[in-house]
């Protein structure tokens, strides 16, 4: 339910210049009427003979009540809404601003109040109509330092606003730029005195860099990088550059050749408390920790983008990863039984989906009567050569060959081989002595025995 109040205002009963409608808004509060608000609409007159530009209404505290901004709580839209809303010393101030209103013509306004501000307060209400005595006609002129020098005096037509970039004014360079700038009117009044704004340009996009920590390898042969899956990668992007304004993001894809095509592949990435996997993403921490999680070809594409959207040259870096030690061929099988002269040939190669293809050998030699021949707890004694290694066995009997292989990236595997070396000829005998006689019957035994108290 409501409560209406009307009342029109006008000069000794002449023409009307103000219609007002106070409404309060009531409800039954268990058997008693109160008021929840109270709605108040102004239908005004421009009543000079001169357009006006601002409808200033106020609201006076009364020594029972005083009323503040927090107490009008909406608005009608009328002309030139919202508001604004002003808190004087003893009241509230509300201006209405917009275009001229022409002599003659009525304009609407309205408020929402606040139930606690009573007929105390609305019962004084002042308001007045402002007009504006401008020459109505200016010009803008500004100037531009970029840190040597200032440009000449530029200005638009008469009434226009500014509107430019700099690279119009033949500034392209990255950098701090100071603007000064004033308007002037046809009276040659100044509306402002000079003012100054200051402006960073950031022309330049991040720049991002890529830190492949060990195991690594780098085959300039081939241009690439060569790690493992426990090799930490990082990509880190950085704005450096003059009044830049920051990194907003590092993108990244990652890829992994499937028959000759690249397609997205999951990698390792650090989230700040462990690895998740992830093909892509956007990181605003402007870097990114991982590392891959099968053998083989991989690309990682990436690119920096900052605060002004600058967005850096988008860059590919491949990688081959290898997991696989190397293993070896040799030209004597396992086992044999050879002699100090036979040449014993091992080959190493590498293995893998995708391997480095740089390996090193290093081997030892242990036969029953001397033991090791350097030093076993010292590898750094061992010999190595060109491969392929040939091996020639010294002494007879049982020998060991310890061999240890690793690529560049330290993927490392031991191998053992067991020879049996045989440098001595059989023993032949005899049943009769040399010289004795014997029958034309009787049987002659003739037999041979190889290394009997050796390695036969």
């Amino acid at each position: 339910r409501s409560c209406l109040i009307r009342y029109n205002v006008s000069w000794d009963g002449g023409e009307e210049f103000a219609r007002i409608i106070a409404e309060a808004i009531v409800y039954n509060n268990s058997g008693n009427w109160q008021i929840n608000y109270t709605l108040i609409s102004f239908d005004i007159l421009n009543n000079y003979s001169t357009p006006v530009n601002d409808f200033e209404l106020e609201l006076y505290n009364s020594s029972s009540n005083q009323i503040t901004p927090d107490d009008i709580y909406d608005y009608y839209h009328g002309w030139w809404a919202p508001p604004e809303i002003n808190n004087m010393s003893n009241g509230v101030e509300l201006i209405w601003r917009g275009e001229p209103i022409e002599a003659g013509q009525w304009m609407h306004f309205g408020l929402n109040i606040s139930k606690y501000i009573d007929d105390s307060v609305l019962s004084n209400v002042r308001y007045n109509w402002t007009t504006h005595c401008g020459v109505g006609s200016y010009e803008i002129y500004y100037r531009i330092w970029n840190g040597t020098e200032w440009s000449p005096w530029y200005n638009v037509g008469k009434n226009e606003s500014v509107m430019f970039n700099l690279s119009s004014k033949g500034y392209d360079n990255s950098g701090e730029y100071y603007i000064e700038y004033y308007a002037v009117d046809d009276l040659g009044n100044n509306y402002t005195t000079p003012l100054n704004e200051t402006v960073c340009v950031d022309n330049s996009p991040p720049e991002s860099y890529v830190d492949v920590e060990e195991p690594s390898y780098y085959k300039s042969s081939e241009a690439i990088w060569y790690v493992t899956t426990h090799t930490p990668i990082w990509i880190n992007t950085t704005d450096s550059n003059a009044c830049d304004s920051g990194c907003q993001y590092l993108h990244w894809e990652a890829y992994i050749d499937f028959a000759g095509m690249w397609i997205p592949c999951n990698v390792s990435v650090w989230n700040g408390t462990g690895f998740e996997n992830r093909s892509s993403g956007n990181e605003t921490s402007n870097k990114l920790l991982f590392h891959f999680n099968e053998e083989c070809h991989h690309l990682i594409v990436y690119y920096g983008v900052d605060n002004v959207s600058n967005i850096e040259t988008m860059h590919e870096i491949e990688f081959k990863v290898d997991d696989s030690p190397p293993d070896f061929s040799v030209n004597v099988p396992n086992g044999s039984y050879v002699r100090s002269d036979t040449d014993i040939t091992i080959s190493p190669y590498d293995t893998g989906a995708c391997p480095v293809g740089s390996y090193h050998l290093i081997y030892n030699v242990w036969n029953e009567s001397s033991g090791w021949k350097y030093d076993i707890t010292d590898q750094g004694t061992w010999p190595s050569s060109t491969y392929p290694v040939t091996i020639n066995l010294e002494g007879e009997c049982i020998h060991y060959i310890n061999l240890t292989i690793w690529d560049e990236l330290g993927n490392t595997a031991y191998y053992n081989l067991t020879y049996i070396v045989d440098n001595s000829p059989p023993v032949s005998h005899v049943d009769h002595d040399n010289n004795s006689y014997v029958s034309l019957s009787e049987k002659l035994r003739l037999w041979a025995d190889d290394m009997p108290e050796k390695c036969p």
